[in-house]
């Protein structure tokens, strides 16, 4: 195999999954949903639109008898039926379509709008009951089904159109479609009994425009695999990662503003281009251990930790007196949907599942790597799909070093406490981890040895790297000289709020996340949920009589803190705890609360919000600043930008959604059509919740910590890294050095004030006479204390 002929084979499996979704559309009828088709739906809408606009003034201001679709298009906005008409029409042009049939097509369309909208206004209640099912439903025919069934059991009525009332509001959108657009001819033609018939048909210009559209996007899309030859180093912003010109070049920054790709072009930052070049070169292998039991659990349909089983589950067995039972045919039927639903809910993570162990088995033979870009943020990603260094679980232990390295005391001692920290040690102190790991030494040989007939290994928290663990540390215990090739990782507690914490130097957040010296790692995720049970213990509210008999644990708080620094709202909040409450009661939990769960969640939900506030209240009050930045540069015109420790420029432009957009009662928002398009106009909203997660990444990324972390690393010898943002992976007698350079890199980066320097950088930006409000001020906290933090990074 040769790399020009796999970025061939890449060229040529994209090319194919765009025809296959091209074709798909076709068969289908639903030719706006491929690329081209929502290119083209782009453009035709706006005007279409106009026209709408154009005739419907004219048909109500002209002398004379009033068009007889007036008052039926004169109910819904110009822009959905637009919207509606772009859609049906192009979806009808595929094969052709006769011009009736489309024309009653269309107008059926609209006449459910009118018919939709009238629901929402006048049973607005049942309106809203319906909303929050309307989901389950994926196409709009069964939610049109669902929705008449619905107020036929409710004994509403709504006036139908006629056959003929709605051929003549479509014909009128079909013409007005014609004409704005140019995109349609309506020609005649004989049937084979000689019959005169209308029909829509693509013109000229259309067919020629979608051939060459189809040409051009097929050549934009591979499938990126892995590279069998060491990635090309970026050298400047659209020079690195793939090697051949196969296919068009990437630039090292994903984004579509130009802008901002000239200020990454014109930045001097040899360290980011160091770090992310170490990262892509590092080359890696197929854990073929590993890789056969995933294919012994996937063919005996065995579901363990993200890889989930081949086959969906069956529907439950049919009551024997499902005929005769009202009830139980009911009972079976909410069963069966549920079973229905879950079933499709795993069939994408299934297919996902089959391309990662493909992809291995391609590759097993093969000396790998994997080339990376950044985002705006400055955060690095592999490119390849599916089979990379940040995949599930499961797909990261199909992945080794290539190059070893000679295990020492320490490094076995590391590799100790990796085994330890998969199966679920990790709030143990470290000696703890180690001698776990000498008491289940039996344990750990068996799995290593026969992984097949010791499955003990599934009941670990991280299963599949516990196993890869479990692989290594049987070869190593053979004896003699070991060459170890795991990686093994480090990582953050919460790197976000550790960020806040040293930012603002504050004292109760740094304990909380483990920066400062402590015997045992401190959980923020059982501190907050502490703090919540501290505040229902005596709390004579019904709701915290019921949270005191379900029971709270760290899973209850653990997403609502997790998020926080990354712009969780009390929204997510809300979100996280009725979700976590909805899994629990899938367990076989009792609900304390009766029939209730919403009210509950949401009492809970204000518990925690506030309990997290008082645990990390560092974070809380840079995020605010932070939006404050945000919103006084949007308020002065300013795109908010700054510079990252190591130079990288972050350049943070969001803008408004215009008008095409189009929400209608029928389908929501017209999800598969992708009509929403950037007006150009800066969105103040979308600026000012982004701004503190996007700040924090910048800070953590390779333009931060993850950079210069690596880069010091570098200088004192490591050479293979496997990086997923705050999770640091080297060979494990190389852990003690990123460990303790982590720990110097942050001392550097903190030691000033980086919310002071984001001020300054914004300030410089921002119109004479206008100046940010101060940065929060730093507490006393001392930063080289990081130093003796040993569960810092762990």
């Amino acid at each position: 195999m040769k790399q020009f002929d796999l970025e061939q084979e890449m060229l040529k499996m994209g090319q194919e999954r765009y025809q296959a979704k091209v074709s798909r559309a076709k068969e289908m009828n639903l030719e706006s949903t491929h690329p081209a088709g929502q290119k083209l739906l782009q453009h035709s809408v706006v005007s279409l639109a106009d026209h709408f606009d154009n005739w419907i003034d004219h048909a109500t201001t002209s002398a004379g008898k009033r068009h007889t679709a007036l008052p039926y298009l004169n109910q819904v906005p110009t822009k959905v039926s637009a919207a509606l008409t772009a859609r049906a029409t192009l979806d009808a042009i595929s094969n052709g379509r006769k011009l009736i049939s489309t024309a009653a097509n269309i107008g059926g369309l609209i006449e459910d709008e009118v018919k939709y909208r009238t629901l929402k206004d006048d049973y607005a209640a049942l309106w809203q009951q319906l909303n929050r099912v309307m989901d389950r439903y994926k196409s709009a025919y069964t939610k049109k089904k669902f929705i008449e069934k619905s107020l036929r059991h409710h004994d509403i009525v709504i006036p139908r159109w006629s056959a003929q009332e709605r051929i003549k509001v479509g014909l009128v959108c079909l013409e007005l479609m014609r004409q704005s657009t140019g995109l349609i001819e309506i020609n005649t033609r004989k049937n084979q009994h000689g019959k005169a018939e209308q029909w829509v048909e693509p013109s000229n210009d259309l067919i020629e425009w979608l051939k060459n559209a189809h040409a051009h996007m097929e050549m934009l899309d591979p499938v990126f695999l892995p590279m069998i030859e060491q990635p090309v180093p970026w050298q400047d912003y659209i020079v690195g990662g793939y090697s051949s010109g196969v296919f068009r070049r990437r630039p090292l920054v994903k984004t579509k503003d130009k802008g901002h790709l000239e200020l990454v072009n014109a930045s001097t930052m040899p360290k980011v281009y160091r770090a992310l070049n170490a990262i892509q070169g590092t080359p890696f292998k197929v854990n073929t251990a590993v890789l056969e039991v995933m294919k012994h659990c996937w063919n005996k349909n065995i579901a363990i930790d993200g890889l989930v089983t081949a086959e969906d589950e069956p529907l439950p067995a049919k009551p024997t007196d499902i005929d005769t039972n009202r009830e139980s045919r009911r009972e079976w039927r909410r069963r069966a949907a549920r079973q229905h639903f879950e079933n499709e809910r795993q069939r994408s993570k299934r297919l996902h599942a089959m391309r990662v162990m493909s992809l291995a088995e391609k590759f097993k033979d093969e000396r790998i790597w994997f080339p990376h870009d950044l985002d705006f943020r400055g955060r690095a990603y592999p490119m390849p799909y599916f089979l990379q260094p940040q995949g599930p679980s499961f797909a990261r232990s199909l992945l080794t070093f290539d190059r070893t390295t000679v295990m020492t005391d320490v490094g076995e001692q590391w590799l100790r406490i990796h085994i330890a920290n998969c199966w679920g040690m990790d709030k143990n102190n470290y000696d703890q981890r180690i001698q776990w790991t000498h008491e289940n030494s039996g344990m750990l040989h068996q799995i290593g040895r026969d992984p097949m007939s010791n499955m003990d290994w599934t009941q670990a928290d991280d299963p599949w790297r516990f196993l890869a663990a479990c692989v290594e540390y049987a070869e190593m215990m053979k004896g003699g000289q070991f060459h170890t090739s795991l990686p093994i990782g480090i990582d953050a507690t919460n790197q976000g709020l550790q960020i806040y914490a040293l930012a603002l130097r504050d004292h109760t957040s740094a304990q909380a996340t483990n920066c400062l010296p402590c015997e045992l790692p401190n959980d923020i995720y059982q501190q907050v949920c502490d703090t919540v049970l501290d505040m229902i213990a005596t709390d004579t509210h019904e709701y915290a009589k019921g949270w005191r008999e379900f029971g709270l644990t760290r899973k209850t708080t653990k997403r609502q803190t997790m998020t926080l620094p990354y712009g969780s709202t009390f929204f997510s909040c809300k979100k996280y705890t009725a979700e976590w409450f909805y899994d629990e009661l899938k367990k076989g939990k009792t609900n304390p609360f009766g029939d209730q769960t919403y009210q509950p969640c949401g009492w809970l939900a204000e518990k925690i919000w506030e309990a997290i506030g008082q645990v990390v209240h560092a974070a809380r009050v840079g995020m605010d600043w932070l939006q404050h930045v945000a919103e006084t540069c949007l308020d002065n015109g300013v795109t908010p930008q700054w510079v990252t420790p190591l130079g990288f420029p972050v350049y943070m432009h969001y803008e408004k959604q215009d008008h095409l957009n189009i929400k209608t009662n029928v389908f929501g928002v017209i999800r598969q059509t992708r009509i929403r398009t950037d007006s150009g106009d800066p969105s103040k909203r979308k600026s000012m919740n982004a701004m503190a997660p996007n700040f924090v990444h910048s800070i953590d990324g390779i333009g931060g910590l993850l950079g210069e972390t690596t880069n010091r690393a570098l200088d004192r010898g490591v050479t293979d890294f496997l990086m997923v943002h705050d999770e640091y992976s080297v060979h494990a007698p190389c852990v003690p050095i990123v460990g303790e350079e982590v720990r110097n890199a942050t001392v550097d980066l903190f030691s000033g004030n980086i919310l002071k320097d984001l001020h300054t950088q914004i300030n410089t930006l921002l119109p004479s006479g206008i100046q940010l409000d101060e940065p929060p001020p730093q507490g006393d906290l001392d930063i080289s204390l990081i130093n003796q933090a040993q569960y810092y990074f762990s």
